[in-house]
C-alpha cells in the first residue's frame, strides 16, 4: 500500500471517530431562547409564541418540535414548525406552563425546557391610551412614572433609555424613549417581535 493512501485511510478513519463528537460540538451552538410569554388581557386567554431558533449553520433550516403542557390540568399541546415566520401562537388562559422544545438541525437535536407563566393583566400592570397621551414631551422620568404609575422594562444604551409597557390588549406594547432622563419620543400600538 502506498503511503499516500495509507495516510488517506488514516484521515477518513479519524474523521469517522470524531464525526459525532463535531455534530455534538455543533449542537452545542443551536440557538434556542425561551418562548415568549403574552400576558392575558382581563377576562380573555393569553399567549405563547413558539422559541425562535437558529441553526449554527445559516444554511439548515431547523426542524422544531414544540410541546407545552398546563401545570394545573396537564392539557398539552404539540406544534411543529420549520422557520421563525411558521412560530406558532398558542392562545392559553392565564396559568404556568412547561415547554419542551426540541430542535433537529441536520443530525444536530438539542432540547431546551422552560417554565413559562401568563399572568392576567390589570390596570395596574397596563398603560391606557390616556395615560399615555398625559405623558408629555420634556417630561422627567419620575413625573412620567408618576402619570403612569409603573417604571415598565427599560433598557439603556449610553444616554438614551427605552421603557416597554403593556397595553391591556394581547399584543401591542408602548414605548417611551428618554435622553439624560426626559421624554424625547413616546409610540403607541408597537407590534412584537
Amino acid at each position: 500500500m502506498h503511503s499516500r493512501t495509507r495516510h488517506l485511510l488514516l484521515a477518513l478513519a479519524c474523521l469517522a471517530l470524531l464525526a459525532p463528537a463535531v455534530a455534538a460540538a455543533s449542537a452545542g451552538r443551536v440557538h434556542v431562547p425561551a418562548p415568549k410569554v403574552l400576558d392575558a388581557p382581563t377576562g380573555k386567554k393569553g399567549g405563547l409564541t413558539g422559541s425562535d431558533v437558529a441553526c449554527a449553520n445559516p444554511g439548515v433550516e431547523p426542524h422544531v418540535r414544540w410541546r407545552v403542557t398546563r401545570v394545573e390540568t396537564g392539557r398539552r399541546w404539540v406544534r411543529r414548525y420549520d422557520s421563525v415566520p411558521g412560530r406558532p401562537l398558542l392562545r392559553v388562559p392565564p396559568g404556568t406552563y412547561r415547554s419542551r422544545t426540541t430542535v433537529t438541525c441536520g443530525r444536530s437535536r438539542v432540547v431546551r425546557r422552560h417554565v413559562l407563566v401568563v399572568e392576567q393583566k390589570t390596570p395596574q400592570t397596563t398603560v391606557s391610551r390616556a395615560e399615555f397621551d398625559a405623558v408629555q414631551i420634556g417630561m422627567t422620568r419620575a413625573q412620567m412614572v408618576a402619570v403612569l404609575g409603573l417604571e415598565g422594562s427599560c433598557t439603556t444604551d449610553g444616554d438614551i433609555t427605552t421603557c416597554q409597557f403593556d397595553q391591556m390588549a394581547l399584543w401591542p406594547w408602548v414605548l417611551i424613549t428618554l435622553e439624560d432622563d426626559v421624554v424625547i419620543a413616546k409610540d403607541w400600538n408597537v407590534g412584537h417581535d
